[in-house]
C-alpha cells in the first residue's frame, strides 16, 4: 500500500491536437486522480474497471512537451479481503482519433444462431461521436473476417454525424455455414470496422468475436450450441501468487493449460472485473467466464481480525464508500469493454452481499442455531414462514438490498441482453425470501450444495448456478 505517483512524458502531434485522444487504462488500483500538465482532470476509485481519460483540449501546441500525472492513493492497505497489488497493473493505451471517431468501447457485436446453425445472423452496433463544429458525413463499413482472413460478410454506410453528438450506425452481416465458438474448437471471427472521408480511411479497429448459442433451463442445466454441458470451472482472483497483480501473459497461459489439463472449462472473476487481455486468453483457450462486478455494495466487508467494528478503520475503508456514486459507471463500462467476448456466459452483480445487510443476518436463524459454521451443510433451520415472519419484524435497511439488486440487473441490461445475470448468494434461503434473488435471471450459490433441492422444489422455473 501507499502513496505513488507515475508520469508520463509525450510531445503533441498534429493528430493529437486536430483529433481526439484518450488515454484508456485498464485498471488502476485504487483512488486514481489523474492530471494534464498540472491540471487536475479526473478521478477514478474503483481498482478494477477500465477508465477511459480525455486528453482532448488540455495538450500544449504542436511538438510540446506534455506531463501526463498519475497519483494512486492505496494508503487504506487492508482495504480487500484478498491480495489486490497497487498502481498501474494493467495496460495503458493511448488512442488518437479523427474529430469523427468510434466512441471507445462503442463496438458492440451480437451474433445469433439460425436454420439449424447453418446461418449466423450477426449484428454491429458502431457509436460514433462527432467534436467537429458543423455536421459530418462518414462512410462507415463493417466486415467480418475468418481466422485465415478471407471475408465472410461486409455493407457500406453514409453516416452523418451532428457536431458534440453520439450517432449509431448498425449492421447486420451474415455468416454461412459459420465455425462455432466452443470449450473444445474455440472459433473466432474478427469484425472489422473503418471510418472514410474523401475516399481515404481515418479510423479502423479490429474486434475479435465468436458465434455461439447458450441457454440455462431449470429443470436440465446448460447448454452451448444447442449441447447438454457441465459447467466445470474454478475460481481465480486477478493475481497470480508470488507474481503479482500485473500478471504477464505466459503466466496465465501456463495456468489455463494446467486448468484445462485438469478438466476445467469455466472460470468466476472473483471478485471483480478482470483484465481485458485476461478475457482474450479466455476466447482463445476455450474456457467460459462468469464475471462479477463487486464484492461489497453500500456497506463494507470486515477485514481486518475479522471483527466488525474494526471495518470503520481508516486502512479497511473499501469501495463501499463510492459505490452509490460510482457503481452504474464502472459496472457499465465493464460491460462495454467486454460484451464482445464469447467466452463470457454470465454477469455476476455481487459476491456475498447478504452478509452486510442486518436484516438477512437476523433473520435467517442459522448462526444462533449453528455458531460452529454448519450452517454450511445443513437445511435452513427456519421454515420459509418464519423467515418471512422474522423479516416483517426487521426494518428495511435505507439501501435495501432487492431494490440495489434490481437498479444493478437494469444497468447489465441496457447494454447487454445476451447473457442472464446471477449473483453468488451465500444465504439464498434468506434471499428467496426478500425478494433479491426474484431480480436475477440465475440463482448463484456460495456453497450450499445442500439447499439445491430446497431451492429448485420452491423455486422450480429459475435455474441454480454453483458459483463457489
Amino acid at each position: 500500500g501507499g502513496l505513488g505517483w507515475y508520469r508520463k512524458h509525450i510531445t503533441t502531434t498534429a493528430a493529437m491536437l486536430h483529433g481526439t485522444v484518450y488515454l484508456l487504462f485498464d485498471g488502476v488500483y485504487n483512488n486514481a486522480s489523474y492530471y494534464v500538465n498540472g491540471h487536475f482532470a479526473a478521478f477514478h476509485p474503483y481498482g478494477y474497471s477500465p477508465f477511459a481519460l480525455n486528453l482532448t483540449g488540455l495538450l500544449h501546441p504542436i511538438g510540446k512537451d506534455n506531463v501526463i500525472a498519475v497519483q494512486v492513493d492505496r494508503t487504506r492497505y487492508a482495504d480487500s479481503r484478498w491480495y489486490t497489488g497497487s498502481g498501474i497493473y494493467r495496460n495503458v493505451t493511448l488512442c488518437v482519433c479523427p474529430l469523427v471517431h468510434i466512441e471507445p468501447y462503442g463496438l458492440h457485436i451480437q451474433s445469433q444462431l439460425m436454420d439449424a446453425n447453418n446461418i449466423a445472423r450477426v449484428t454491429l452496433r458502431v457509436l460514433l461521436h462527432s467534436s467537429c463544429a458543423a455536421l459530418e458525413s462518414v462512410q462507415c463499413s463493417a466486415s467480418v473476417k475468418a481466422r485465415d482472413g478471407h471475408m465472410v460478410a461486409k455493407d457500406v454506410k453514409e453516416i452523418r454525424v451532428s457536431p458534440g453528438t453520439q450517432t449509431e450506425a448498425a449492421f447486420t452481416l451474415t455468416i454461412q455455414q459459420p465455425l462455432l465458438w466452443d470449450i473444445e474448437t474455440p472459433n473466432l471471427y474478427v469484425a472489422d470496422v473503418a471510418l472514410s472521408q474523401g475516399g481515404r480511411v481515418i479510423q479502423r479497429q479490429e474486434t475479435r468475436f465468436g458465434v455461439r448459442d447458450i441457454h440455462f433451463d431449470a429443470d436440465k442445466g446448460f447448454f452451448l450450441n444447442g449441447r447438454h454441458t457441465l459447467i466445470q470451472g474454478v475460481c481465480l482472483h486477478h493475481e497470480a501468487g508470488s507474481v503479482g497483480a500485473a500478471v504477464p501473459d505466459a503466466v496465465w497461459i501456463r495456468r489455463l493449460r494446467a486448468l484445462k489439463a485438469c478438466g476445467c472449462n469455466a472460470i468466476r472473476t472473483a471478485h471483480n472485473p478482470s483484465s481485458s487481455r485476461f478475457l482474450d486468453l479466455c476466447d482463445q483457450m476455450g474456457f467460459m467466464v462468469l464475471e462479477e462486478f463487486f464484492d461489497e455494495w453500500h456497506y463494507p466487508k470486515d477485514k481486518f481480525l475479522n471483527n466488525t467494528e474494526q471495518s470503520t478503520q481508516y486502512i479497511t475503508q473499501g469501495y463501499g464508500r463510492y459505490f452509490h456514486q460510482w457503481a452504474k459507471r464502472d459496472l457499465q463500462s465493464t460491460v462495454r469493454r467486454d460484451r464482445n467476448h464469447p467466452s463470457i456466459i454470465l454477469w455476476s452483480i455481487g459476491n456475498e452481499i447478504e452478509w452486510t445487510y442486518p436484516k438477512f443476518n437476523n433473520a435467517n436463524g442459522y448462526f444462533e442455531n449453528y455458531a460452529n459454521g454448519s450452517y454450511f451443510w445443513t437445511l435452513p433451520p427456519f421454515s420459509r414462514q418464519k423467515i418471512r415472519k422474522q423479516i416483517a419484524m426487521i426494518p428495511i435497511e435505507e439501501n435495501d438490498i432487492a431494490d440495489v439488486a434490481s437498479g444493478l440487473v437494469n444497468d447489465v441490461r441496457e447494454l447487454d441482453q445476451s447473457r442472464p445475470v446471477t449473483a453468488n448468494m451465500i444465504l439464498p434461503s434468506i434471499s428467496y425470501e426478500t425478494g433479491f434473488a426474484d431480480v436475477l435471471d440465475i440463482a448463484g450459490y456460495s456453497y450450499r450444495r445442500v439447499i439445491y433441492d430446497y431451492g429448485h422444489a420452491h423455486h422450480p422455473h429459475q435455474p441454480i448456478v454453483g458459483t463457489e
